[in-house]
């Protein structure tokens, strides 16, 4: 077996801390009952982080486990805060049947069919949403329209008022493309 004393090996140091890392954020993906509670992991890291330059100016020997703990924490803040949903954003209310309030951001595609009907899309800014009361919301949704003629056309900066159900917009499974997290509202 290889003794290794403090600070011999930073090459196997770098390569556990980046496991570690990667650990962290793996197993954050895998077990998503993780509680989302910043606060403790926060203060976990604060601690760990405390313990870890007192254990380096000691020279500990055991320091090294102290910043691959440190590191497995990183990682699974890391995972939470760029999978962090807030509770005001629309994709909270998905396959629900609500009201939305917003704000049109850019100007509709346009497809006409075989039947003569033209297919809108808008892209909408949540302002708001009623269900049984009406709440505050964030987030862009596709609200698709069908007309038979092109007047009446929302402009950019219209706000407009839409009932319908929020649906995923769901991805091809194509294990290259991006899965959008944006909804849809069918009028």
């Amino acid at each position: 077996m290889i003794k290794i004393h403090y600070g011999q090996s930073p090459l196997l140091f770098i390569n556990f801390i980046i496991l570690f890392y990667s650990l962290g954020v793996y197993m954050t993906m895998k077990t998503p009952e993780i509680s989302k509670s910043y606060t403790h992991l926060f203060c976990l890291i604060i601690v760990n982080l405390i313990l870890a330059f007192y254990f380096t100016l000691r020279k500990h020997k055991f320091t090294f486990l102290l910043y691959l703990i440190l590191f497995f924490f990183l990682g699974v803040m890391r995972y939470l805060s760029f999978t962090f949903i807030a509770d005001d954003n629309i994709k909270n209310y998905d396959n629900q049947e609500i009201t939305l309030t917003g704000i049109i951001c850019q100007i509709p595609k346009i497809r006409q069919d075989s039947a003569g009907i033209y297919h809108l899309t808008y892209v909408v800014d949540t302002k708001s949403i009623k269900q049984k009361e009406e709440k505050t919301a964030t987030g862009k949704v596709y609200l698709y329209q069908k007309q038979k003629n092109l007047t009446n056309l929302a402009k950019i900066n219209d706000t407009i008022s839409a009932t319908g159900t929020i649906r995923l917009i769901q991805n091809y499974h194509n294990p290259n493309l991006i899965d959008r997290c944006q909804k849809s509202i069918k009028i």
